[in-house]
């Protein structure tokens, strides 16, 4: 799983979040933080895949984070977008891009929860749900 937050305090509070969860109890993934869009997108472009990404929409500069969801499902289309922000205003955005779930700060671990349940509903055809970490098994 990785976060992607220009801002390092909301990045390190949404990580200890999804530590809280049952989830990450039970399978203790490594989260991946990220502090730009180049700096994710420079990962996944050699080669890391991330079943999940929480992704701020407003990130440093001009950058946005639906345009950054965008580059990250043309080179992973399996990776899961969880958009986290401030503000509604790019919900629809989300939509279009078949985020998984889109979250207001600020964020709860139940919140959290719901984003895995989500996850695990969406790829019920797993026993169980599968985080990938690092490098493709290609």
């Amino acid at each position: 799983i990785a976060i992607c937050d220009d801002d390092k305090h909301d990045a390190e509070v949404l990580q200890q979040l999804i530590q809280k969860t049952r989830e990450w109890q039970a399978y203790q993934f490594p989260i991946y933080l990220f502090y730009s869009g180049e700096a994710i997108l420079r990962e996944i472009s050699q080669g890391t895949k991330f079943s999940m990404i929480f992704l701020d929409i407003f990130l440093g500069g001009n950058s946005r984070g639906n345009e950054l969801a965008k580059q990250i499902l043309q080179m992973d289309h399996e990776t899961e977008i969880v958009f986290q922000t401030n503000s509604l205003a790019f919900a629809l955005d989300a939509y279009e891009l078949d985020a998984l779930h889109y979250l207001v700060k600020p964020l709860t671990v139940e919140q959290i929860d719901e984003v895995f349940k989500r996850y695990r509903r969406k790829h019920a055809e797993a026993e169980v749900a599968v985080f990938q970490n690092g490098k493709s098994l290609n």
